[in-house]
């Protein structure tokens, strides 16, 4: 935009005002002296800083393809020819963004008629430009789409045009190749130079079954497409794998391996699916068009789909046709077995229920007759047979029973739970042939109460004869309501049975009730009980003698008060919640509660109580029962026994610390005693006659056998009397220390001790020791001459306890002497025999009974005896 203005300075303030509000620049160019003006609203809206530009400048800005049309209109206007202009063109501000500009130019002229100024305004339009510009891109986007749904509406018309040719010379045929030849025919009249075929997949290879009638023009190519292409000739397989219509451009008839087929230029193939795969096609081939339009395609696609449909049609009517002929049997079939067993509630004999479904199936059948079998063990029993078999000895064999394994026939349906149907029948199946000669099909079918098999029922007929699917809806439908019907016979049957279990039950429970009736009021243990509510509904003759009343209707609360119902103490008053009948009822389980009840009118009687909440097998609450136990009597004894106990405690006590004194004071007479013996054995042996000798040694010898009682009682005495010390003792180390003390005596008699790992036992290590001295010592002292010792020592956990076994090959006890051994000062053998005070086993039993354990022992005389003992684990 030039602007040449003379004056700059005389430029109205309010004119100027106007131009911004409207956006909008003002210019002037003188053209004498190629000057120009542009004002501040114009350079603003321009984006350019010069503000007086020579007609060099503006070209500058304007954009090159835009100058034409500058120049011409600047032209026209110094020439003359116009004297105002309007021009539209793109102008390039100072930072390099271009603008549309809209200016509108006058021109100023001299006296002469000579142009000597223009003047002009300019304005910026990028905005409506660019509207503009959309507006065309919008126009011409919708002419596209108009255009191209043009052609979709063309496409589906012919489509449209095609299927509702297919559609209306169809009509309602359902026959699969007429229904070919109608879309063959439509296929014809929309593409007039074609030939069109409908094949079918048969033994592998792709037979023409319908083609349009030119095709008779080509008698070799219709021989070759007759006879049937390979099922893996290139365009079938195409289809056959994609299962998608298919459309050949440009057909070349050596590549797709069919001969005499070059007169075509292009080819489809529509598939049309049974069961899922590709099992014929519908086929076109044009002469003259090898690619094949929009159009085209859809018209193809129309006539296909549309006889995809028929076909498909055709065949939901024959598979309706075929479902109603089956249900019309079905119900011919139950409803003349209903007929024959209407009186089912009155009929017991389920083979009577077998003969009349053979009345049925063989009403609805060609001639023959019907059997039925039932297994038993190893050989198939004729149970039922309507209908005469026709061959004497046949019957005599049949009615004689049949061997399971070789009754194929039998077996077939017994073992899969099918039916078995032969068209044909094979007289080999039964190993009948020479009986079964006049016999041509048979159909077995097991019968299922329950779903387990109970027999097999079976159909021959005299004649040929194909089982249809009619034929096998009533065999079945007649076999599976006598199945029903024969458990609805055994429910019946079932049912009269526990009716009467039912009845015998309630005698006995009755019977029960009575009996447990008496069993309570005879106890003498109080049994009371209360239901869910609290409600007293048992209360024995034991407890109403325990408290000297009946049950009551009152309620819990009241129950302390009107029983005169106290702790254990006699004295303290129970409290509601403490009654064990309460507790119980409450949920808890009672065990050993103990009150008192002191009835007005009798003696305080002490109770032991347990009980326990009573739930139905479901969870449901029942109440809550306690038996009672009178402890009065035990309690009397009870503490005569405690004061007997106490007394018998004393005089053990005072026993055992005499017999420890008596023990101990005994020690310096007897020593005095063998210490005089001694003494007058070395100073005056020699003057003893040998009578003396003898005397002064029994006084010797029995001074020591003294000294060894008395030593015996002090150690059976400590045993009792010191206090016991239960710790942790590894009795295998203890062993070892007895058995290393035993060397010599062991190794003197050639004996040997064998032992296992031995436990850690509670017992003080000391009185451990000493009953393995005693135990192992006994073994080796009362060891068979000749035999040298063995001792075997074992232990094997028994619950808390461990089980010691000692175990020696001597002279072994007899059985009556097993209890005596472990008495005191009970000796087997004299002194002579073995040394010994009869003392040993007896402490070893004080040890073993102070510590929780047993001691016994199992002996053969003449083979060895086997100590055991009991003591508790660490």
């Amino acid at each position: 935009m030039l602007v040449a203005m003379s004056d700059p300075s005389a430029t109205d303030a309010r004119f100027r005002l106007a131009l911004k509000a409207a956006r909008q620049g003002a210019w002037e160019y003188d053209l004498r002296t190629n000057a120009g003006y542009r004002s501040p609203e114009l350079r603003d809206l321009l984006g350019v800083q010069n503000g007086s530009p020579s007609l060099a400048d503006y070209l500058s800005n304007v954009h090159a393809d835009d100058r034409p049309r500058i120049l011409e209109a600047f032209t026209q206007l110094r020439s003359g020819q116009i004297d105002e202009s309007v021009v539209q063109y793109r102008f390039i501000r100072d930072d390099g963004r271009p603008i549309w500009v809209e200016q509108h130019t006058l021109v100023e002229r001299d006296d002469h008629g000579e142009a000597i100024r223009l003047y002009g305004l300019s304005r910026d339009i990028t905005a409506r430009k660019q509207a503009e510009h959309a507006l065309q891109d919008l126009n011409a986007t919708l002419e596209a789409r108009v255009q191209e749904r043009t052609q979709q509406l063309e496409e589906e018309r012919a489509a449209q045009a095609a299927f509702v040719a297919f559609t209306e010379a169809v009509g309602t045929d359902t026959d699969l190749h007429a229904l070919a030849t109608r879309a063959v025919e439509v296929l014809r009249a929309q593409f007039p130079n074609c030939t069109g075929g409908y094949y079918e997949l048969d033994q592998h290879r792709w037979t023409l079954r319908v083609w349009s009638e030119d095709l008779n023009a080509s008698p070799d190519l219709l021989a070759i497409l007759r006879a049937g292409l390979p099922q893996d000739t290139p365009s079938f397989a195409r289809v056959a794998r994609t299962a998608e219509p298919v459309f050949f451009e440009e057909w070349d008839a050596a590549a797709e391996q069919i001969e005499q087929s070059g007169q075509f230029a292009s080819a489809a193939a529509y598939p049309l699916l049974h069961d899922g795969r590709v099992q014929a096609t519908l086929s076109i081939g044009l002469r003259d068009t090898p690619r094949w339009s929009d159009r085209d395609r859809a018209v193809f696609r129309a006539v296909g789909r549309s006889l995809s449909l028929a076909v498909e049609r055709a065949e939901q009517t024959a598979r309706l046709a075929r479902r109603n002929a089956e249900l019309a049997a079905r119900t011919r079939a139950l409803e003349g077995f209903a007929a024959l067993t209407r009186d089912l509630g009155a009929q017991r004999d389920a083979h009577a229920l077998v003969q009349r479904a053979q009345d049925v199936a063989l009403s609805m059948l060609p001639e023959g007759y019907a059997v039925y079998y039932e297994l038993d063990g190893d050989t198939w029993r004729l149970r039922a047979q309507t209908g005469d078999l026709r061959n004497p000895e046949l019957q005599a064999v049949v009615d004689a029973g049949l061997p399971y394994a070789a009754t194929r026939n039998l077996v077939l349906p017994w073992t899969t739970r099918q039916a078995h149907y032969q068209d044909a029948y094979d007289k080999s199946t039964d190993d009948l042939t020479a009986l079964v000669q006049h016999v041509s099909t048979t159909a077995t079918l097991p019968v299922l109460v329950n779903g387990v098999p109970v027999g097999v029922f079976g159909v021959a007929l005299f004649s040929a004869h194909r089982w249809t699917a009619i034929d096998r809806a009533i065999l079945e439908t007649v076999v599976r309501s006598l199945g029903q019907a024969l458990e609805r016979a055994q429910s019946v049957a079932e049912l009269a049975l526990r009716s009467q279990e039912l009845e015998r039950s309630n005698r006995e429970l009755q019977r029960e009730r009575s009996f447990l009736r008496a069993v309570l009021e005879s106890l003498a243990e109080g049994v009371v009980a209360c239901a869910p509510d609290g409600q007293l509904t048992l209360f024995n003759d034991a407890a109403r003698t325990m408290h000297g009343l009946d049950a009551s209707t009152l309620p819990p609360e009241a129950w302390p008060a009107h029983y005169k119902l106290f702790e254990a103490d006699g004295a303290t008053p129970l409290t509601t919640d403490r009654i064990p009948l309460v507790r119980a009822w409450q949920g808890e389980r009672v065990r050993d509660a103990e009150i008192v009840i002191r009835p007005d009118d009798g003696p305080a009687r002490s109770l032991v109580a347990n009980g326990q909440p009573i739930f139905t097998e479901d969870g449901e609450p029942l109440g809550a029962v306690v038996a009672m136990h009178d402890l009065t009597e035990r309690k009397v004894a009870e503490e005569a026994v405690r004061r007997s106990n106490e007394e018998l405690r004393r005089s053990n006590q005072e026993l055992e610390q005499f017999a420890y004194i008596a023990s101990h004071d005994l020690q310096a007479p007897l020593r005095a005693m063998t210490s005089f013996a001694d003494l007058i054995a070395r100073k005056y042996a020699d003057r003893l006659d040998a009578r003396g000798q003898v005397y002064l040694g029994q006084i010797a010898q029995s001074g020591k056998h003294m000294k060894r009682l008395v030593d015996d009682l002090l150690a059976f005495s400590r045993v009792t009397t010191e206090e016991r010390t239960v710790q942790p003792t590894d009795s295998g180390a203890v062993l070892d220390g007895v058995l290393e003390r035993m060397r010599v005596e062991m190794d003197a008699a050639g004996g040997q001790v064998d032992r296992a790992a031995l436990p850690t036992v509670l017992i003080g290590a000391g009185q451990l020791d000493q009953l393995f001295q005693n135990l192992v010592g006994n073994a080796l002292k009362y060891h068979r001459p000749g035999v040298p010792p063995r001792v075997r020592v074992r232990a094997a956990p028994d619950g808390p306890l461990w089980h010691f076994t000692v175990q020696d090959n001597g002279i072994g006890i007899e059985p009556a002497y097993f209890e005596r051994v472990f008495e005191i000062f009970q000796r087997l053998h004299t002194r002579e025999q073995y040394e010994g005070t009869g003392v040993g086993l007896a402490i070893c039993k004080k040890i073993v009974e102070r510590h929780g354990g047993q001691l016994w022992l199992d002996s053969t005389p003449g083979e060895g005896s086997t100590f055991h003992f009991t003591l508790p684990g660490a």
